[in-house]
């Protein structure tokens, strides 16, 4: 691995914690360790089990915010 990989890796992890803590500040946030997305068991400190369930759900929040229509 290069260091631009590790730069990349570095600000992934950073990324997904932020919008977790923000996800997690929300007034639709779960129960701790719950995942918001499935309802599946996870981390206390997470609001999701994986990236695939929280793009899964920001993208149906995004529906909802337009009404169900796709843009």
């Amino acid at each position: 691995m290069t260091v631009d990989d590790d730069a990349a890796r570095a600000e992934e992890i950073f990324l997904q914690a932020a919008l977790q803590r923000r996800a997690a500040m929300a007034p639709n946030s779960t129960t701790p360790g719950r995942c918001l997305n499935c309802g599946g068991r996870c981390l206390p400190t997470v609001v999701y089990c994986d990236a695939g369930c929280r793009e899964d759900h920001e993208h149906r929040c995004k529906l909802e915010q337009f009404g169900g229509r796709h843009r």
